[in-house]
């Protein structure tokens, strides 16, 4: 049997119960190769077969195998994502191995929900294999994407090396036997294939979706994939909506004799504080600052913001009430312009703060000490204290444990 004929049979047994990724199957361009040693995909996300690998491979292993290619490294765009990490993979192999093992990891733990083939998860990385290898949580690696898991491998220094299937160039050899969608022609760009796949993904979550059965992991790997453009503010918003959520409490005790009308019995609890962090140091830029600046307006028309900047050390709280007063009082005050420290900063918050306040960190993330043990052991004060807290970064998507990081753009 062919390598078409084998993915159409595949396409098929998987289209009743896993349309998601038969439909993924049939939009990618599928070469039969030699030049891989199993298979690949490259930055035009063409996927490489090497026949002589696959003819040993019973069905499943070869349904496994088509899917990790297609619906996870072609179709999230592994070899385009990876430049946000390794800008040069091809003459970065170490940190090129190290995104391929995170990518790798974040497809399996997708693909447990819908194809176990045993004979090929012997050898394959997954949360369980991260999590060995760095002490983090099994439950907490599988909810990070890529970038995550390889800046958790970074933090960690690990060296591992598995076979590669991410290829940093555009290979183009060999004999191409399914034409797949025309959007991942030889001449198109990056941009064009982002956005053919954005779709082809959206419609085939919304297959899967039709037929019943959508695993929370698949859902939340598909919403940060297909609605990257969301602004960023609204996200920050969507974010700090659990620490606002917990302002009210109310039960059905017996109510007051004094005032017997009152049920449900309620308590209103006060607003929460937002702290803003803001990093002044000299590698934040003219806009990066006016976005830290826009980001504290928004906030400021939902309740009190107390912006504390800070390079090496931190500088005079400042605190905003209302949009108004984001200009004249916070952008005034803003000082810094050396290295960037952020122990003091995080002092200050964690003597002033109270329970359940809100705490942002607005910075590129080029942080000196933010591995320190005293940083790292404020950083967890700080959100245990908190109802929600985050790092907007314009730079770095480092992971903090216990913190969400979310990406600015202007």
């Amino acid at each position: 049997m062919t390598l078409a004929e084998d993915i159409k049979r595949i396409r098929a047994t998987l289209w009743g119960k896993v349309p998601f990724i038969s439909s993924l199957l049939g939009r990618a361009r599928i070469v039969e190769t030699e030049s891989v040693p199993t298979a690949g995909v490259d930055k035009r996300s063409w996927v490489y077969i090497n026949m002589s690998y696959w003819e040993k491979l019973d069905l499943l292993c070869k349904t496994w195998l088509i899917a990790h290619e297609v619906a996870g490294h072609a179709a999230f765009l592994h070899p385009l994502r990876e430049g946000s990490r390794v800008p040069n993979p091809e003459k970065q192999p170490s940190e090129h191995m190290t995104w391929n093992i995170s990518a790798d990891c974040a497809v399996n733990v997708m693909l447990e929900e819908f194809i176990r083939a045993p004979e090929m998860e012997r050898f394959a990385v997954t949360a369980e294999t991260i999590a060995r290898l760095t002490g983090e949580r099994v439950d907490d690696i599988k909810k990070m994407s890529v970038e995550e898991i390889y800046d958790l491998l970074q933090r960690n220094a690990v060296k591992v090396e598995i076979e590669l299937d991410l290829i940093p160039s555009c290979l183009g050899e060999g004999e191409t036997v399914q034409e797949g969608d025309s959007a991942f022609g030889g001449d198109k760009s990056p941009a064009e294939i982002k956005e053919a796949w954005r779709g082809f993904v959206a419609r085939a979550y919304i297959a899967q979706k039709t037929a019943g059965t959508v695993p929370a992991g698949l859902e939340r790997i598909v919403n940060e994939f297909i609605r990257p453009s969301l602004d960023p503010r609204a996200l920050l918003r969507q974010g700090i909506r659990a620490g606002l959520g917990k302002l009210m409490i109310s039960d059905w005790r017996r109510p007051s004799r004094r005032y017997p009308d009152l049920l449900p019995w309620t308590r209103q609890l006060r607003i929460p504080t937002i702290w803003a962090l803001t990093d002044a140091s000299g590698s934040i830029g003219g806009d990066e600052l006016k976005l830290f600046l826009g980001t504290v307006y928004e906030f400021a028309k939902h309740a009190d913001v107390k912006v504390i900047s800070f390079d090496t050390r931190a500088y005079e709280l400042v605190t905003a009430r209302r949009p108004a007063e984001v200009i004249p009082k916070v952008a005034r005050h803003i000082r810094g312009g050396g290295g960037t420290e952020i122990r003091n900063a995080l002092e200050q918050t964690l003597a002033r703060m109270k329970n359940r306040d809100i705490v942002l960190v607005l910075t590129d993330m080029c942080i000196f000490d933010l591995d320190q043990p005293g940083v790292q052991h404020l950083l967890t004060a700080v959100s245990g204290r908190s109802s929600a807290c985050a790092f907007c970064t314009t730079g770095r998507e480092t992971l903090v444990k216990g913190w969400r990081v979310i990406r600015l753009k202007s």
